[in-house]
């Protein structure tokens, strides 16, 4: 990313970052910009208001979602972000989660009919159709009114679900259960609480993940019969969402991800000292404790000081961070914690080719992502991780796995060489490590024992 004092521009690769990824991310964070697409000689443009798709433009002169739909084709080429933008009127008519909807079902139609046809074909067929096949639609819609007195909810519809979202709202719910066959229900204070709607149909919660899901998320669905990801609605806020498979049967969880962040300083004043590892331009700060001990809290802390304080780009990696960031300084790209996301491919290298200040995951989970943690501590970024430990001194057994990897022993030397605190946390207890040189060689040559006495 480059900034400077009138504009700020964010740089990518369709191949690693997708136009539904960028969507999703402006989605999330309810942002104002132009995304320009270059695909070889063609070009493209979409604008976002507020985190809506409100206009399109090809360099074929489509317009609106004909527009939308041959640029939400191409998988190839590069992008660029642009967040000081006068906004042009509005052409696209489809709020952005039916459009999203739309390209989706497009998509899976035009795999099943026109196998070999390329993505660029495919986006100007679906754009050829689009306008009459909105038209069918609406039709269908309207036929259904005048012949039933109370239509039936529509099975792809995003709204119909936003709708479940107020209900999550309106009754302080801690948490909306959606599954198949079974009618809604909300967990509030007082217990469960079955919405009076028909039961979930055949279909329904498919067709509402594949407009929710990055390619990534719906490649770790397919894989793992399970996956995490945060969903905004401009009506209902913002949301954590957790799909997965339940004796076959597809399922999801929503819950409110907007908790205040907790200020620093209620920490105590030895986590306010923490501050000054955000001004480290790179390097690992590792946030140690046990479970419920409040590692998942300090880390939002410093992620949004860093955001308000220091006007950071931050890349954050998590299956449990719920917290709504501020949105008037910096800016936040959110992935979901999984092995595509951390893979060498994936979102971790778009963040380090955007050039992002600072890299958070939480949690780590295994040797494999402390590995790849390290590694992009290594690229010049700071890297903040947590980890999930009864005590500091249980890092020796994480580094033995790490070493036990294959290139382990490089792995461990390029830990100590990049590793700049370890935070254990234990509330209301904060203690630091502060490792020195002599520590960073013990810790290179194999020797962990210095961990236990640190």
């Amino acid at each position: 990313m480059s900034t400077s004092s009138d504009t700020q521009r964010v740089y990518g690769d369709l191949k690693n970052f997708s136009i539904f990824d960028i969507t999703h991310t402006l989605m999330m964070s309810r942002k104002t910009a132009l995304v320009s697409i270059q695909r070889g000689t063609k070009k493209g443009y979409v604008y976002f208001q507020d985190g809506q798709i409100i206009n399109a433009l090809d360099d074929d002169l489509s317009t609106g979602e004909k527009a939308a739909f041959k640029i939400f084709f191409w998988r190839s080429g590069s992008f660029t972000i642009d967040f000081d933008v006068e906004v042009p009127e509005r052409n696209v008519k489809l709020d952005t989660e039916n459009l999203l909807l739309e390209v989706a079902r497009n998509m899976d139609e035009q795999q099943r009919d026109n196998v070999g046809r390329s993505d660029e074909e495919g986006g100007d067929a679906a754009a050829e159709q689009f306008d009459d096949r909105f038209r069918v639609e609406l039709n269908k819609i309207f036929e259904k009114v005048a012949t039933d007195t109370t239509p039936a909810r529509d099975r792809y519809s995003v709204a119909a679900f936003d709708e479940l979202l107020m209900a999550l709202n309106d009754l302080d719910g801690s948490a909306l259960f959606l599954r198949l066959g079974c009618k809604p229900r909300i967990k509030t204070a007082q217990g469960f609480t079955t919405i009076k709607q028909e039961p979930i149909a055949e279909g329904e919660i498919e067709g509402y993940l594949n407009s929710l899901f990055s390619e990534s998320e719906s490649e770790e669905f397919r894989a793992r019969k399970e996956t995490s990801t945060f969903y905004s609605s401009k009506e209902a806020g913002m949301f954590e969402v957790r799909a997965f498979l339940d004796q076959g049967r597809p399922s999801c969880i929503f819950r409110p991800a907007s908790r205040s962040v907790p200020p620093l300083a209620q920490f105590g004043e030895a986590a306010t000292e923490l501050d000054g590892l955000l001004c480290e331009k790179k390097g690992l700060v590792i946030l140690t404790g046990p479970y419920g001990g409040g590692k998942t809290e300090l880390l939002a802390a410093l992620l949004e000081r860093g955001l308000r304080d220091h006007d950071q780009l931050v890349a954050l990696f998590s299956r449990t961070q719920t917290y709504a960031f501020t949105e008037e300084c910096g800016f936040m790209l959110r992935a979901p914690l999984n092995r595509f996301t951390m893979a060498r491919e994936g979102s971790l290298r778009t963040a380090i080719e955007h050039g992002a200040d600072v890299i958070a995951v939480d949690a780590v989970e295994d040797a494999a992502m402390l590995e790849t943690a390290v590694r992009a501590a290594n690229h010049g970024i700071l890297v903040l991780i947590t980890l999930e430990l009864d005590a500091a001194p249980d890092l020796a057994d994480r580094l033995r796995d790490l070493q036990a990897r294959p290139g382990g022993e490089r792995a461990v030397k390029d830990f100590s060489r990049s590793l700049i605190d370890v935070v254990h946390i234990e509330l209301p207890t904060l203690r630091r490590l502060r490792p020195d040189d002599d520590l960073r060689d013990d810790l290179a040559r194999g020797r962990f024992q210095r961990l236990h006495s640190a």
